[in-house]
């Protein structure tokens, strides 16, 4: 993180800022697009020393001073009342208000914008149809437990005991496996005591799965499994339907989370992880649509009202920055204040390195990335006199009756088998239709079996195929579909070559099958998963837990359970993980940094693909590895820090401290080693000339060598013990660190004691081979920006008509406006756009005459279309001026428990950016991620569109504007400051300075 007098700097600048705008277009900016006009965060300067009354008398004070300005007349929507946590309020505002008026009043200590947050979903294929659930059929909760029971297992009925297979001594549950959960609840480690709060899209409190043994009927409340929570949001996300009672059956994610977490013993064969612990559900989701982080700000806040010992978020949006947003404020709050917690690391890997979401990104909390299962979860199908195959499906078939199996191709290497309508006289009536995947989407093979009269549809994967997805029958008209993985595929493709006029199957209910090995993925870094750094190169993830193909419930009107796949479902699974540690560890109160180290360092690295000898995955994709709850429960040292940031070129760290606590009534010997892990470059080339991140980054050759002060050390119980590491950074070619590689690596600390059992502790590490100063900032390519015309470069000005490509001034109306389009190809602390005068000499580092090359042409209305009336650009005249500001200009305490990528800056010499002379500003950014490159809604891509209409602030410090003057020319200057650079001088930014323009009215 930038040191205090940075971030000083940083805060001058911005409070010099008029206005941060949202605008609406083709694309969107990653950023700004979540800002909702004229709402603010506010926290006010009130001890967290006070009493509750004391700093409600603050808060009082300030609001009624926010609701008499002049310049604000705010009116209050919430309140937050809880010194020790945050106290403040969500205010709405005129659209002329700006952050810095806010800021003016006194007692106001900081301001966020209020954003949008995305609703959490599932990730899915790409040749799979978004879906909600694929069970969908609504089903009775005796139904639902039917079709998994044998002919003994006893059903839930209303009025009745629950009474369901126990698995408390036999837990085979793979991702438990996978994790060790499976032997801690052999051991009676459940959970008991712990309070666990989760904050999501609301539950399904109904679900029998959901409710304990000795519950009568479902329930919530006191004494039962899910006793506390909230609704924020009702089912219409309106933000003022409030209710106690966060049930919902419109929307399965919420109630997918809570049974990883906490679904008690059935015939399913599943569990939660701390299926013993005391659950809260708090509701910020509807049934369709967003939230905003004023309602995840009010459930962080309830939930540590309620007593709360560890808080499970499974959402989040990109962010690129520590602690960037409110809501990463109060998690980093939440642990100093004893409460662990758990954040989904986000579902965006295809971005590429540097790419991190908020709240996950925190100093504090717990980041969780994915990895996919090793056994997945399916049903086992007949095939008669042939023996039995599994199928992937989220329940059994609904399927009585043995059917022959037809194949549309007994080809294995077609690559389009079922995409084509099939042959009009063919007739698959009440047949089992078997079709490949590959080349078009599985709901065009299935409505193509169907319209032949198919029954069932199983699809198997290719040769080149990635995990198979779950699926319905997607309104196909087909009574069943499943998936199989490739092997099995085949298998079945070999009996009907032997018998293919009448070899059957059937589909019995039962149990979950166990001998579907993921034998594409199983254990490895889910391909969805967010890669870190933050840009100040802190580590993201923390550690990895089983996300990928993951089985749980879902409400019952939606099928009642339903496999999914995200970091949503990681998160959760290391929330109960916590709760089984704290349970078990219950009388050494452990802190949630004592908590992270334990899971993170008794982790299980894993490695970069299945094939024998590959390298280990890199540290900023797992973390410390898979989780292993019963080491950590039985771990007895700690280890500080639980991870090495070594920084980049400039600001290398390679000399560190790493801190042994022997908890142990023994001494304990302790041995260190070394394994690196792969290395990525975070660019296809080198930075400078390819400018935009690598989307698929990778592998380089570049590994760094450590060595120890000690390779053993000796520590008596009780004792601690300091160990210095000295890491060297790879020896590479000028043109290997062009391109930014990424590398790391984990530190082995072996335990033996004389007669007690061995344990292994590991400690990642990561750095960057090259200079963070020297990452592109502004997109200058024609990659995205060319959707608009061929050989359109950003940055450019437009009128949605005409491109100013120059040199000669343009003539624009101030009715229309003159838009500036602008992309971040990485992240930035800081964006300005001022007026300057047309005859400014100002020497940008992207030129003026970028676009040069290309003729005055008229501007596509959309991305990847012609022109058409009905597909304009948005017009942006009418957009409200936002300001996003969350520095905190007094504060001193930036990096006292810190590791900061910077002591100093780069770029700290020559003109001072101040020194350039300037109209006015017009905008400004601050902590911005860069923009979508494939991820976004709407266009896979992202840009920023910011439209001036003439009036400016002269003097930045006082809210009057004045108009442009007709005819006069003008220009913007765009600037964007690199990541470590010092915001107080010129050569910290990159810049563009636009083509001379003219206001003709």
């Amino acid at each position: 993180m930038l040191p205090s007098q940075l971030l000083g700097a940083l805060a001058v600048l911005v409070s010099s800022a008029n206005a941060f705008k949202t605008f609406e277009g083709a694309a969107r900016d990653s950023a700004q697009q979540a800002v909702i006009p004229g709402q603010f965060i506010v926290q006010v300067a009130a001890s967290s020393l006070l009493k509750r009354d004391e700093a409600d008398t603050v808060l009082d004070n300030v609001l009624n001073r926010l609701r008499s300005a002049p310049r604000v007349k705010a009116k209050p929507r919430k309140s937050y009342r809880e010194p020790r946590l945050f106290t403040g309020a969500a205010i709405t505002v005129e659209a002329a208000v700006t952050a810095e008026d806010i800021l003016s009043v006194e007692g106001v200590e900081r301001v966020w914008p209020v954003r949008r947050v995305s609703r959490p979903t599932p990730v899915y294929a790409s040749d799979s149809p978004a879906s909600s659930s694929s069970t969908s059929a609504p089903v009775s909760a005796e139904q639902l437990l039917t079709l998994a029971e044998d002919n003994n297992a006893t059903l839930f009925r209303r009025g009745s005991t629950l009474s369901r297979r126990s698995t408390a001594a036999t837990d085979t549950w793979n991702p438990h496996v996978m994790g060790q959960v499976d032997v801690a609840h052999t051991k009676g480690w459940t959970g008991q005591g712990v309070k666990i709060g989760i904050i999501d899209t609301g539950v399904d409190w109904k679900h029998p799965i959901l409710n304990l043994a000795t519950s009568v009927a479902p329930c919530f409340g006191p004494g039962c499994l899910i006793s506390f929570g909230y609704d924020f949001v009702g089912d219409n996300a309106n933000a003022g339907a409030m209710d106690p009672d966060p049930y919902t059956d419109c929307t399965e994610h919420g109630t997918h989370v809570t049974g990883i977490v906490a679904a008690q013993d059935n015939s399913f064969g599943f569990s939660g992880v701390a299926k013993g612990a005391q659950i809260g559900h708090y509701r910020v989701f509807g049934c369709t649509g967003e939230s905003s982080t004023d309602v995840v700000v009010e459930a962080l806040m309830r939930a540590y009202q309620d007593g709360c010992n560890i808080v499970s978020l499974s959402l989040g949006s990109s962010g690129g920055w520590v602690d960037s947003d409110p809501s990463s404020v109060l998690v980093a709050k939440l642990n100093s204040l004893g409460v662990v917690t758990t954040v989904s690391a986000g579902n965006e890997r295809t971005e590429g390195l540097f790419w991190t979401d908020a709240p996950a990104a925190t100093l504090t909390g717990i980041s969780v990335g994915s990895v996919d299962v090793t056994s997945l979860p399916a049903y086992t199908a007949n095939i008669l006199l042939r023996g039995t195959i599994p199928i992937l499906a989220a329940l059994p078939l609904p399927i009585t009756d043995t059917l022959v199996v037809y194949f549309l191709s007994t080809d294995p290497t077609k690559t389009d088998d079922g995409c084509d309508a099939l042959p009009a006289g063919l007739d698959l009536s009440g047949k089992v239709v078997v079709i490949q995947r590959g080349t078009c989407l599985f709901t065009d093979k299935m409505s193509n079996a169907a319209a032949a009269g198919a029954r069932v549809a199983l699809i198997y994967n290719s040769a080149t195929g990635g995990d198979m997805p779950y699926f319905g029958t997607q309104d196909t008209g087909l009574e069943a579909v499943a998936s199989m993985r490739r092997e099995d595929g085949l298998k079945l493709l070999a009996f009907y070559k032997q018998n293919p006029r009448s070899l059957r199957m059937n589909f019995p209910t039962g149990p979950l099958a166990t001998d579907a090995t993921n034998t594409i993925s199983g254990g490895l870094v889910s391909e969805f998963s967010n890669s870190g750094p933050t840009n100040e190169l802190y580590g993201q993830p923390s550690l990895v837990a089983p996300g990928g193909s993951i089985f749980s419930t879902i409400p019952l009107a939606l099928g009642g359970v339903d496999i999914l796949s995200g970091t949503s479902m990681a998160a959760p699974y290391i929330a109960g993980a916590s709760a089984l540690l704290l349970s078990a560890r219950k009388s050494e109160k452990l802190t949630p940094a004592q908590v992270r180290s334990l899971l993170v360092t008794t982790a299980k690295y894993t490695t970069s693909s299945l094939e024998s000898g590959s390298s280990l995955e890199t540290t900023v994709l797992q973390g410390g590895g898979l989780v292993q709850v019963v080491d950590a429960i039985n771990a007895k040292t700690l280890i500080t820090p639980y991870e090495l940031q070594l920084n980049d070129t400039a600001y290398f760290k390679g000399v560190q401290t790493i801190t042994l606590e022997n908890r142990n009534p023994y001494a304990v010997k302790y041995t260190f080693s070394h394994v690196a892990s792969r290395s990525l470059g975070a660019y296809d080339k080198a930075a400078k000339t390819s400018v935009l991140p690598s989307l698929d980054p990778q592998e380089i050759n570049a590994a760094a060598s450590v060595s120890f002060g000690a390779r053993v050390v000796t520590v008596a119980a009780g004792k601690t013990t300091n160990v210095k590491v000295t890491i060297k950074a790879p020896t590479i070619s000028a043109a290997t660190a062009s391109r930014f590689p990424v590398y790391s690596g984990f530190l082995i600390i072996n335990q033996a004691a004389s007669g007690q059992k061995s344990q292994r502790y590991t400690v990642p590490y990561f750095g960057v081979a090259a200079r963070m100063f020297d990452a592109p900032i502004l997109d200058s390519t024609s990659t995205y920006s060319g959707n608009y015309e061929t050989g359109l470069k950003y940055p450019f000005l437009t009128d949605y008509d005409r491109v100013q490509v120059g040199p000669s001034s343009m003539a624009f109306t101030k009715s229309v406006g003159v838009t500036l389009f602008a992309r971040l190809a990485q992240g930035t602390r800081m964006v300005t756009v001022d007026l300057v005068l047309g005859s400014s000499t100002f020497i940008p580092t992207i030129p003026s005459t970028n676009n040069a090359g290309l003729a005055t042409r008229m501007l596509r209305r959309s991305p990847n279309s012609s022109a058409s009336p009905s597909s304009s650009l948005h017009d942006t005249s009418s957009l409200l001026d936002v300001h996003d500001f969350s520095f905190d200009s007094n504060s001193t305490d930036f990096s006292s428990e810190l590791n900061p990528l910077v002591r100093r800056a780069a770029g700290s010499s020559g003109p001072l950016y101040s020194a350039t002379s300037i109209l006015g500003r017009i905008y400004t950014g601050t902590e911005l991620p860069r923009d979508y490159a494939v991820e976004n809604s709407g266009p896979a891509w992202s840009d920023a569109q910011i439209t001036f209409h003439g009036r400016y602030q002269p003097d930045p410090t006082k809210p009057a504007t004045v108009s442009a003057a007709n005819s006069k020319e003008y220009r913007l200057l765009l600037r964007a400051l690199k990541i470590t650079g010092n915001p107080l001088y010129e050569a910290s930014w990159e810049s563009f300075l636009s083509p001379p323009f003219t206001f003709s009215s």
